[in-house]
């Protein structure tokens, strides 16, 4: 039975370089008692990447070959011609497992943690048991891109509605809700345990030595000096939180920076060259559609950093690159709902 519509949600004046069409307030709903909660992102303009001043003021390192900074670039306008449901939260742990229950779908136990003794394992962790305690209401982890899509195609049926991931565009217009800042607070980390489950000093005191970065210089990678291995602050999580644990931004919208990366819709491409303007997702049918459904190891964009990752990964522009069937300890979604 579906949910009537709750309250009307007010969301802040979008900054001058920003626009949005009116009315600039979005109504939270979901379509079942089990649905994960929508928000309504209103239509507008806004950026995607970031600039060389940003970078340089992060500092983003090297990753092997891999110049990430060029990843971000360039920063370029997109238009969002009309108004899309977001999730308020990423997907949980609970909402995932109806979804289990109900289809007798088993994803792989095969996830990458890092939980266990600082060391990366796979074997026997999954979303069921990601190698740290968590309860129904933190973000579902260990789900690949092709376990959120068998989930996608069950909720769109479950409803009658349409559920889809969101686009790499859609997703960083709504989690800047209008701001041009690195971050949707501001470009500092020092307020970042306010608005987002990063890496604090929580986590730095659980994992110290088996951090992103310890396990980086182990393997012979070197680091920019004075590059951040944690925010200065503590946030009373040191991994996943429940969802909503933290303020949300203008569009109401919880954990769009940090708690668990979020999978978006895109192949990923090394730069924004030739990337779509209208908010549309990036796929190439030469690469990422070739594959059977649900079978793939092409490869996908996911945003937003995570409780576990560096804190230049707490900003919209930042992008990580992964497999289709990848799982990791750090690695969910949150849905789009397309509005009729």
């Amino acid at each position: 039975m579906k949910a009537a519509p709750r309250i009307l949600v007010s969301v802040y004046a979008a900054l001058a370089a920003f626009t949005i069409s009116a009315p600039v307030y979005a109504e939270d709903f979901r379509d079942c008692d089990t649905c994960p909660d929508i928000v309504v992102v209103p239509a507008g303009t806004g950026q995607v990447g970031s600039t060389a001043a940003e970078t340089d003021r992060e500092n983003l390192p090297m990753m092997g070959q891999n110049d990430i900074r060029e990843w971000e670039r360039p920063l370029h306008q997109v238009t969002i011609a009309k108004p899309f449901g977001l999730g308020k939260y990423e997907v949980t742990k609970a909402q995932f497992a109806v979804f289990i229950n109900e289809t007798g779908y088993r994803p792989s136990k095969n996830c990458q943690s890092d939980a266990v003794g600082g060391a990366q394992q796979s074997e026997g962790f999954s979303w069921q048991d990601p190698g740290f305690a968590q309860d129904g209401s933190h973000p579902v982890v260990c789900v690949s891109w092709t376990d959120v899509q068998a989930y996608l195609d069950w909720l769109s049926d479950y409803t009658g509605q349409t559920y889809r991931l969101p686009s790499e565009a859609e997703w960083e217009y709504a989690a800047r809700a209008g701001t041009t800042t690195a971050r949707f607070w501001g470009n500092g980390i020092e307020e970042a345990c306010d608005y987002a489950n990063g890496p604090d000093l929580d986590y730095i005191g659980v994992y110290a030595g088996h951090t992103f970065f310890d396990k980086y210089r182990r393997a012979g990678g070197t680091l920019p000096e004075g590059l951040a291995d944690n925010v200065p602050c503590k946030d009373g999580y040191v991994d996943t939180a429940p969802v909503g644990s933290f303020a949300p931004n203008a569009f109401g919208l919880h954990d769009m920076l940090g708690n668990a990366w979020e999978w978006v819709e895109d192949c990923f491409h090394e730069t924004y060259d030739g990337a779509p303007a209208d908010g549309s997702a990036w796929v190439d049918r030469a690469t990422c559609d070739r594959a059977p459904k649900y079978s793939s190891e092409l490869i996908r964009v996911f945003k937003g950093g995570a409780f576990s990752y560096p804190p230049y990964g707490l900003r919209p522009a930042r992008r990580g690159k992964g497999g289709l069937d990848r799982r990791t300890w750090n690695k969910g979604f949150r849905v789009v709902r397309e509005l009729d």
